[in-house]
């Protein structure tokens, strides 16, 4: 079964619905660093990738993965969007 592919806009929006839960995990465990959806997202099929880069403070690997990690479940379990991938990005 083929899965069209997401209007710029639909992207734009899961975009930004990303970088909310993503500002409110980190604040939440009250992490000493921001996470931030880069602006292109790659589709592949049903599934679409965004990368995520840290900013400011110290970067544990296991926090920074645990958040995106976090957010994906959440996008899983409790607003069925099973076809977004969070990939860790290094900063420029």
């Amino acid at each position: 079964m083929m899965v069209a592919a997401r209007s710029d806009e639909q992207v734009r929006a899961l975009q930004n619905h990303i970088q909310e839960l993503l500002d409110r995990d980190c604040e939440r465990q009250r992490f000493p660093f921001r996470l931030r959806v880069l602006g292109d997202a790659l589709q592949e099929g049903q599934w679409i990738t965004f990368a995520v880069v840290p900013e400011g403070g110290e970067v544990g690997a296991y926090e920074y993965a645990a958040a995106l990690a976090d957010v994906e479940t959440e996008l899983a379990r409790d607003e069925k969007e099973e076809s977004v991938l969070l990939v860790p990005a290094i900063p420029d």
